[in-house]
C-alpha cells in the first residue's frame, strides 16, 4: 500500500493546482506506490515525488513519466505544463506559449524570430532560466565566469548584455548545439549592433572545438535529469547501507540497478544517432557492441569501459561528464559488492579506501661543523 502524500502548500498558486491534478490522477489509477511508478516508467522514486510536491516545478520528462505510470496520455498534459511555465516565468502565456511547446517537441531552445529589442531578449533569457528551474546561483555555478549578481544584473537590464554573458547563460542553461547557440547570437545581433562582431568571434572558437557536437540540447538536459536521479539513488542506498538498515535493502538495490541501467540508456541514446558523423564510427559501434553485450548476458560494466564510453557520449560537457562518470562509477561498485554479499546490513559499508596514517617528515641531515647537510640517502643503523 502507498504511503499518504505530503499536504500541499498553503496558498492558491498554478503551481499547486498543477500538483492537485497530478495527485487526482494518481488517485483514479488506484493510487500506485512510487515504487511500481518508478517500475513503469523508470523515473527514480525522489523525482516522482517533487513532482507532485506542488514546492518545484517538475521537468517535462518527470512529468510525462508519472502521466504514463498512472496510465495517462502525456500529450493531454503538455498544454497545462507550458502554461505552468509561462506563469512561473512571469511572461505573457500567449507570447510563450509557441516557444514553449517547440522547445519541448524538438528539445532545441532556439529563440523565436519576433525578437525586437534587448528588453525582450532578457525576457526570453528569464524564460529559458524558469524553464530549466535554473536559479541565478545555479547558474553562476553551471557556467564560471560571472557571479550571480552579474547575472541578475544583466538580466534586469542594469548592464549591457554582451556575447561573453550570453554565451554563458545559453550554457548554463545546457544550450550546447552549434544551430541553437548561433540562431541565439544572431537575434543579439539584431537587437545590438556592437555584439556582432564579438559573437562572431566566440561562435568561430566554438566552431574550432566543437566540429562534430554530437548531443542535442534535449539530450545533454535528459542526461542531466538522470545523473542527477542516479545521484540520489547513490547517496540514499549509502546512507541506509551505512545505518545498516535491514528493511528495504532488495527494494534498494534493485532502485540503484534501474537508476544504472536508464542512465546507459541515456548514455547510449546520446551516441546510436550520430554514429555515422563521428570521426571514429567503428570504436563508437564497437562500444555500443560491448554494452550491448553486457545487457543481453546481465552483467555489468567495469571501470575501463566507463573512462572509454562516458566521453563519447559527452565529448563537449566535461562537468556533466564527470559527474556522470563519479556517479555510475559508485554505482557499479556498490551493485558489484552487492552481488558479492558482502553489503551486510550490520556492518558499516565503506567502499572508500581506509586513510592512511600521517608519517612523520623525515628528519632533516643534521649540519656537521664547517660542512654540507647530511645526505638523506645515507642508510640509518641497524642495532
Amino acid at each position: 500500500m502507498a504511503r499518504p502524500m505530503n499536504p500541499l502548500p498553503p496558498g492558491p498558486s498554478a503551481l499547486r493546482d498543477f500538483a492537485a491534478e497530478m495527485r487526482l490522477l494518481r488517485r483514479r489509477a488506484g493510487t500506485p506506490s512510487l515504487v511500481l511508478m518508478r517500475q513503469r516508467c523508470g523515473i527514480s522514486e525522489a523525482t516522482l515525488h517533487k513532482a507532485h510536491s506542488g514546492r518545484h516545478r517538475p521537468t517535462w520528462e518527470a512529468v510525462r513519466g508519472y502521466v504514463e505510470a498512472c496510465g495517462g496520455d502525456p500529450e493531454e498534459w503538455r498544454a497545462s505544463w507550458i502554461r505552468l511555465c509561462a506563469e512561473q516565468a512571469g511572461t505573457d502565456p500567449r507570447y510563450c506559449a509557441e516557444t514553449l511547446a517547440r522547445w519541448t517537441r524538438t528539445g532545441r531552445y532556439t529563440p523565436p524570430e519576433s525578437v525586437t529589442d534587448a528588453a525582450e531578449l532578457r525576457r526570453l533569457l528569464q524564460t529559458l532560466l524558469k524553464f530549466h528551474s535554473r536559479s541565478l546561483r545555479t547558474l553562476a555555478l553551471r557556467a564560471p565566469g560571472y557571479s550571480h549578481d552579474t547575472f541578475g544584473a544583466v538580466l534586469r537590464g542594469d548592464r549591457q548584455l554582451t556575447a561573453s554573458h550570453l554565451k554563458a547563460i545559453l550554457l548554463g542553461c545546457g544550450v550546447h548545439s552549434l544551430t541553437s547557440l548561433d540562431a541565439w547570437f544572431d537575434v543579439l545581433g539584431q537587437v545590438d549592433a556592437t555584439q556582432t562582431m564579438p559573437g562572431a568571434r566566440i561562435m568561430h572558437d566554438l566552431r574550432q572545438k566543437q566540429e562534430a557536437q554530437w548531443a542535442h540540447d534535449h539530450d545533454v538536459r535528459k542526461v542531466d535529469q538522470t545523473v542527477e536521479d542516479l545521484e540520489k539513488e547513490v547517496n540514499t542506498f549509502q546512507t541506509r547501507q551505512q545505518a545498516a538498515a535491514t528493511r528495504g535493502r532488495a527494494r534498494d538495490i534493485d532502485a540503484l540497478l534501474t537508476a544504472v541501467l536508464t542512465t546507459f540508456d541515456t548514455l547510449k541514446a546520446c551516441i546510436e544517432p550520430t554514429v555515422s558523423d563521428t570521426t571514429a564510427p567503428q570504436l563508437v559501434q564497437r562500444h555500443l557492441d560491448v554494452l550491448s553485450t553486457f545487457e543481453t548476458r546481465g552483467l555489468l560494466p567495469g571501470r575501463r569501459f566507463l573512462d572509454a564510453f562516458v566521453p563519447l557520449a559527452l565529448p563537449h560537457q566535461q562537468a556533466l561528464q564527470s559527474r556522470a562518470h563519479e556517479a555510475l562509477h559508485m554505482a557499479l561498485t556498490f551493485l558489484y559488492y552487492a552481488n558479492r554479499g558482502d553489503l551486510s546490513p550490520h556492518e558499516q559499508l565503506s567502499l572508500l579506501p581506509p586513510p592512511q596514517p600521517k608519517r612523520s617528515p623525515a628528519p632533516r641531515g643534521r649540519r656537521p661543523r664547517g660542512g654540507r647537510p647530511m645526505s638523506s640517502t645515507v642508510p640509518k643503523s641497524v642495532g
